[in-house]
């Protein structure tokens, strides 16, 4: 049975984090591969129902690998669109502090003697 396992890292974390679950799931795969000389070996001596045994063995780890390799794949997704954001969100804030600073200012017409007097 598999189940969700939820929990909280710091955003500078992520990358540690992916590395460390696909590397795990990269040694799964040499031990798949490890699994063929015993299955060529039973074949060879006869073995079928050996045989067969290896190759539902080495489905199951499969099966757990993609697994693992689809929760990176998500949570890589999810760390690029954090990126994302976080990108924009300094753009609009330069853009922003930029305006701010860039807003044009409009002459005034000269006072005539009149508008003068009325202040």
């Amino acid at each position: 049975m598999r189940v969700t396992i939820n929990y909280s890292i710091d955003t500078e974390e992520i990358p540690n984090e992916i590395r460390k679950l696909c590397k795990e799931a990269f040694v799964h795969v040499a031990d798949v591969s490890d699994l063929e000389y015993e299955w060529a070996e039973s074949l060879d001596m006869k073995g079928y129902d050996r045989a067969h045994e290896i190759l539902g063995q080495a489905r199951e780890r499969l099966l757990a690998i993609d697994s693992r390799f689809a929760d990176c794949q998500s949570i890589l997704l999810g760390y690029q669109k954090v990126l994302l954001a976080e990108k924009m969100e300094r753009e609009e804030a330069m853009h922003a502090n930029q305006m701010a600073f860039d807003f044009p200012t409009k002459e005034l017409p000269p006072q005539t003697e009149e508008e003068a007097v009325d202040e």
